[in-house]
């Protein structure tokens, strides 16, 4: 008896070790928000201070005005000489593979500081792509400070097929925006703004297009950590997106409706397993919402959605319609089955956290039952 007794002691110790050191590495550091200069590793290709640049805007117009030039430290656009993914691949060494399904593109490992070069140029991105079919992947990079304009850090214009994952931006305007693009998968990225003008204050994630509403259609949007932007995730003029898994946390401010979640004439979506943590009372106050729907039909936001909020949260009513959820001109969408607890203000968990919690739950219930188990049989015995 005593011997299994110490052996699953031993095995709840492990657990727990386990348990913290996850929960260790998953803690969203809160700092001072203020913008820093990241450490370059040496396995890094700092592409600061390089820029490509063409005269050719997006519709394919000319621009004579020198302020308005495209500027990116990588531009790949499939339509114009010197910048197709045949022409970058093969003269820049931190792109390769051949965009085919098997062996898509592959930007990896680059870092960019924008030196809010936005702010001057309203067409600069630090990675913009436009007119692509081929498959790629943007993974492991490291990509900041872009600047105030409506495009973003990673700009994606009439692209298809992309994987973006592992990346860190922050203290950019928007993070990423994709424009009538489509079939992407944004997967495990580190978000960080300030809220700040020169910073800029825009978007973690943005989907959007021309208004037809079938702006960017089919993208995955999974796993991402989102501190402190602006606006979460936002969609407008979008179709089948599945936003799951995400952590938006934002302690500073927002303003309506662009809170957590927003989508705007976006249908057939799923909005899952998405978590809300820091203080949104400033703003919730005013009538704005941390999942906005204007516009939509057919969306379906259900299972295991959690809010952290904060603590003294009394301007926090969970009776206020606009509180949480907030449908305006919605029709045949489906909010069920989910999860909305009020508890004390926790702005460092992050998704992997609860889910761990729940299984760790789990495994201690599973503890106690063998050890009273244990402890009738062994008293029947004597």
């Amino acid at each position: 008896m005593l011997k299994s007794r110490l052996v699953l002691l031993l095995i709840t110790g492990l657990f727990l070790s386990l348990l913290n050191t996850t929960y260790s590495n998953s803690l969203v550091k809160q700092d001072d928000y203020i913008p820093k200069e990241y450490p370059i590793s040496s396995s890094y290709f700092n592409l600061t201070g390089t820029y490509m640049e063409t005269n050719i805007y997006d519709n394919g117009d000319v621009l004579v005005d020198e302020s308005d030039k495209i500027i990116a430290a990588i531009l790949i656009d499939d339509t114009l000489e010197n910048h197709t993914w045949v022409h970058i691949n093969a003269t820049y060494p931190w792109c390769s593979g051949l965009g085919t399904a098997e062996n898509p593109f592959m930007i990896k490992n680059v870092y960019v500081d924008g030196l809010y070069m936005a702010n001057t140029y309203i067409h600069y991105s630090n990675i913009f792509i436009r007119h692509s079919r081929a498959h790629f992947i943007i993974q492991n990079c490291s990509l900041h400070r872009n600047g105030a304009n409506e495009r973003g850090s990673l700009f994606f214009y009439n692209v298809t097929n992309g994987n973006i994952m592992d990346n860190e931006l922050t203290y950019n305007g928007n993070s990423i925006r994709l424009f009538e693009s489509h079939n992407f998968t944004i997967k495990n990225n580190y978000f960080k703004n300030t809220h700040n003008y020169t910073v800029g204050l825009g978007a973690a994630i943005w989907c959007d297009g021309y208004g037809n509403g079938k702006g960017s259609c089919n993208n995955t949007i999974e796993l991402n950590t989102i501190i402190n932007h602006y606006d979460g995730i936002k969609a407008h003029h979008s179709e089948n997106l599945n936003i799951t898994k995400n952590y938006i946390n934002n302690t500073l401010f927002g303003h309506y409706p662009d809170t957590g979640i927003y989508l705007h004439s976006t249908n057939y979506s799923f909005i899952t397993y998405n978590i809300f943590g820091g203080d949104y009372a400033d703003y919730l106050e005013e009538g704005a919402s941390i999942i906005t729907q204007d516009n939509c039909q057919g969306n379906n936001i259900t299972e295991a959605f959690t809010v952290y909020g904060p603590s003294s949260s009394s301007k926090i009513q969970i009776e206020q319609a606009s509180t949480w959820f907030n449908l305006v001109d919605s029709n045949h969408n489906f909010i069920y089955g989910n999860r909305i607890i009020k508890t004390g203000y926790n702005p460092d968990i992050h998704p992997t956290v609860s889910f761990n919690f729940i299984w760790f739950s789990l495994f201690l219930v599973l503890i106690i039952a063998t050890l009273v188990i244990t402890d009738k049989k062994v008293g029947r015995r004597y």
